[in-house]
């Protein structure tokens, strides 16, 4: 593997064992305006670990199902990995549900612990039964009515009951686009197939800085971002909002390499991209539309890549170590994937299903 790891990866607890081995290195980033939050690898087992023990302690048990209900943050995932770490079952609800779709998938995930924003504690007690659910918070601010997690943090981590490649670690419910929510079950061994399958590839490494701008309840930024970027030994940096300028500066902090979205995110990119040339003066205007078109033409009839010594001054800006855009979710339009490789960028298009986890 590019990570120089060996050890097979059978079950998300062995991707989180695994995580020690890069010590001090950098895991995860959130970023907040203009500062910057990192968790090292260590501390991110350490954490996982201890709260997977946590939890065990407090009677939770492989194959049992938790909703997990909030944005994306370090919270997010410390809970997620530490549910994977014990085999429980995780149900990761989108954070925009809105209050008819949760009176329908909380009674329907059969789920009696909860972790979530604070905002979204009094929605799921209001549900019919809702006051039975065991609920801790997945951000400082909050009452005690709901607990932070970190209350079932064990002193150090404990040995945990036995689980298997086949067991299920998520359920997930489609959009319900066609009608009532759907769900499916994924295994330990389904997403790990997935993890590997793009680990073998040798795209991304221990060196790349990846940003992460979807929501994690969805298998493919799960699977694709999470998952595989910790399995390569990458930094995980997660944006406070996909708007222009928060995305842009989570770019500059972060120093990315890798990005991983989706068609619509990138053609927002580019629209932003013209907007800002068309508003140059009209000598600049006319450079760059020349410029464009010798670098387009290059990478589809030669196969060069000019766009980043062409518009140095662009990348510099954005985030000058940027090389890849990854996508999936949507179908993704040739003419937007040639202008964005003709502006310098790799860009790579997956496709799929969730209910494979999603490769």
């Amino acid at each position: 593997m590019r990570d120089g790891t060996s050890e097979p990866l059978t079950t998300l607890r062995d991707l989180v064992d695994g995580l020690r081995a890069h010590g001090d290195r950098p895991a995860l980033m959130m970023v907040t305006g203009d500062a910057a939050e990192t968790i090292s690898y260590g501390d991110l087992a350490d954490r996982t670990l201890r709260l997977a023990s946590g939890l065990a302690a407090a009677g939770l048990r492989p194959g049992d199902p938790v909703i997990l209900f909030g944005p994306n943050s370090p919270d997010w995932v410390v809970v997620r990995l530490a549910l994977a770490a014990l085999g429980a079952l995780a149900v990761a609800f989108d954070d925009l549900l809105t209050d008819e779709e949760l009176a329908v998938l909380m009674p329907d995930s059969g789920a009696r612990h909860a972790f979530a924003a604070a905002a979204h504690v009094p929605r799921l007690r209001a549900l019919q039964g809702g006051r039975d659910l065991v609920i801790h918070r997945l951000d400082e601010a909050g009452d005690d009515a709901a607990p932070h997690w970190s209350v079932l943090l064990a002193e150090s981590a404990e040995p945990l009951p036995m689980i298997a490649p086949d067991d299920p670690h998520m359920l997930v419910y489609t959009s319900g686009t066609t009608g009532r929510p759907k769900s499916f079950l994924l295994t330990h061994a389904n997403n790990l197939h997935n993890v590997r399958g793009l680990m073998a590839q040798r795209i991304v490494g221990a060196d790349d800085r990846v940003l992460l701008p979807l929501p994690l309840h969805h298998v493919y930024p799960l699977t694709v971002g999470l998952l595989t970027a910790l399995a390569t030994g990458s930094l995980l940096v997660l944006p406070e909002a996909v708007d222009g300028p928060r995305l842009v500066r989570a770019l500059q902090l972060g120093r990315i390499t890798v990005m991983v979205g989706v068609p619509r995110l990138y053609a927002a990119m580019l629209t932003g991209l013209q907007g800002r040339i068309a508003a140059r003066a009209g000598a600049t205007r006319r450079l760059f539309a020349m410029l464009f078109a010798l670098s387009l033409w290059s990478r589809r009839r030669l196969g060069l890549r000019l766009g980043k010594l062409l518009f140095g001054s662009l990348h510099r800006q954005l985030s000058p170590d940027l090389w890849l855009l990854a996508s999936g979710g949507a179908r993704f339009e040739a003419e937007l994937i040639w202008r964005l490789e003709a502006l310098g960028w790799d860009v790579r298009s997956g496709w799929g299903l969730a209910e494979t986890a999603s490769i």
